[in-house]
Parts: C-alpha cells; sequence; structure tokens
C-alpha cells in the first residue's frame, strides 16, 4: 500500500479504540450485530447485503465499533465474567448504576433458586411441631429451651448492632439507628423495624440459633428467612421481658388506607409486644 494510502487510513483509524486499545468485547458484540443486521439485508439483496457488511467490517475496524457508544455500553452491561475473559474486569471502570442492576439480576436468580416453604423448612429444622394435643403449631421443646439461653432483650447497642449485620449479611457502615420509641434501623437503605427490644432479641437470638443447626439457612432469601423468624415470635409463649405468660390480642388501628384489625402477641403482665400482623392477611401464621 502507499505512503498515501497509509496515512488516509491512519486519518480515519480511531487510536482511542483500535490496535492496542481495541476493546476486544465491543469487537465481538459488533461483528455479531454486523452479521444479524447484514445477513437480513442478504436474505432481500443479496449485493446489498455483501456491501453493507464489508462496509461494517471496515468501521469495526477503523473505529474498533459499528454502533456508537459501544465501548461505554459494553462496560456497563456484559456481565463480569464475560469483560474479565477479554481481561476488561473489575479493573475498568463501571458504571455504579450498571452494577446496582446486575446486583438486583443476581439477587432475584438467587430467590429463585433458594426459595423455600417456610413452615415446610421450620419443621425440618427442628424448631416447630405440631401442637400435643392442641390445634396448630407451637415451638418444639429443644428449639424453645435454646431460644431462652440466648435471647437478651437487654442486649447492648453494639451486640445488637452485630445481630443486625449477621442477619441482614451486610457491613455495620450499612446500618444506621433511627431515633423511634421502638427499634428501628436503616439497612442497606431500607427501615426494618420491631415492636419492642424483646421482639428484636427474639428475632437475633433465633437466628443465630438456625444458623447453627443448619447450613441451609443463610441460603435461604433475606424476606423468607425474616418471615420464619416472624413465624417464631408468634409462637412464643413467654415474654422474653418479664418472664409472663404471652397471648393474642385484636385491635383496631387507623391508618391512611383506612381502619383495619391487627392480631397482636404481647405479654398479658407487662405488654410487652413481640409480633403484630394484619387479621386479613397472617392469621394463617397463628393458627396453622
Amino acid at each position: 500500500m502507499s505512503s498515501d494510502g497509509a496515512s488516509v487510513i491512519d486519518r480515519l483509524r480511531d487510536p482511542e479504540y483500535t490496535g492496542d486499545n481495541r476493546c476486544w468485547p465491543c469487537t465481538v458484540v459488533n461483528l455479531g450485530i454486523a452479521v444479524a443486521a447484514c445477513g437480513t439485508v442478504a436474505v432481500l439483496w443479496v449485493e446489498l447485503g455483501a456491501v453493507l457488511f464489508g462496509l461494517s467490517l471496515s468501521a469495526i475496524y477503523l473505529k474498533g465499533y459499528l454502533v456508537p457508544g459501544t465501548p461505554t455500553l459494553t462496560t456497563r452491561y456484559l456481565p463480569e465474567p464475560v469483560l474479565q475473559a477479554f481481561g476488561k474486569g473489575s479493573a475498568t471502570p463501571r458504571d455504579p448504576g450498571a452494577d446496582r442492576e446486575w446486583e438486583t439480576v443476581a439477587k432475584v436468580r438467587a430467590h429463585r433458586e433458594n426459595a423455600v416453604d417456610v413452615d415446610e423448612f421450620l419443621r425440618d429444622a427442628g424448631v416447630v411441631e405440631n401442637g400435643d394435643g392442641k390445634p396448630g403449631r407451637e415451638l418444639s421443646v429443644g428449639f424453645r429451651s435454646a431460644l431462652w439461653e440466648r435471647v437478651d432483650p437487654e442486649a447492648g447497642e453494639s451486640a445488637v448492632r452485630e445481630g443486625l449485620v449477621t442477619l441482614f449479611d451486610v457491613s455495620p457502615a450499612e446500618i444506621t439507628a433511627e431515633d423511634e420509641p421502638y427499634p428501628a434501623f436503616v439497612v442497606d437503605k431500607r427501615v426494618r423495624h420491631w415492636p419492642s427490644e424483646s421482639a428484636l432479641a427474639v428475632d437475633l437470638a433465633a437466628d443465630a440459633i438456625l444458623r447453627e443447626r443448619s447450613e441451609d439457612w443463610p441460603a435461604v432469601p433475606l424476606e423468607q428467612r425474616l418471615d420464619a423468624l416472624g413465624t417464631v415470635r408468634t409462637l412464643t409463649e413467654q415474654c422474653p421481658a418479664c418472664g409472663g405468660a404471652v397471648a393474642e390480642t385484636s385491635d383496631t388501628v387507623e391508618a391512611c388506607c383506612g381502619v383495619h384489625e391487627v392480631v397482636g402477641v404481647q405479654c398479658v403482665d407487662c405488654g410487652e409486644r413481640l409480633a403484630e400482623l394484619d387479621a386479613t392477611t397472617d392469621d394463617a401464621k397463628l393458627t396453622s
């Protein structure tokens, strides 16, 4: 090729995305786009399809990509394993929003793979059993004993925070206490709250016991684990705060969407509340 021809090519070539700087994920993606698009055209007009494919190859060779913005889009949206295969892994800056999108997809996939029947899981783990001569379920003797050895409604702030870190699988920096008359924390940008210190203590104790007894427990999706811990609280028969008996109560609550009935589980002596359930949707947890 003449020097004039070489200089023309050099002027057309984009050094930012060609040569040693070529992004191979971009190249592969754009070649795929070129084959698909030109192949579709070739079905109707073979010659035009061939010409367009040649122009597409030239554009990819000279510019590094065919579709504008491909380098940014490829780095942002291709899965991390694919980028790593081309040497474009975590060392390459990625858009935080895209990382959150992939993280959300991963969480949804993990939920589908690890979802359980909560009641069945609790039975298999020896947490609940059929009541002896009574309808419904109750905590097993062994789990109830372990729970009362572990539960501590007067645990200090550091112990509570440590338990929350384990329960939600987050860093301490992702937990912020809210100024409320009941236990409330912002965990990973979402507010989590309990009706009392005793309710929180039961959840943390039950979570710790289940982690020791069941290797499958940490893999159960978070919301299902919280649902299971809530079930433990509804079946509690003794108040962690004063040792009094626990019973169901019925209250009428007025909210923005109207008036509805709430079934509570609380101590008959000191009034410490362990659970609050919507009577129209959650009553089955108390009676099943």
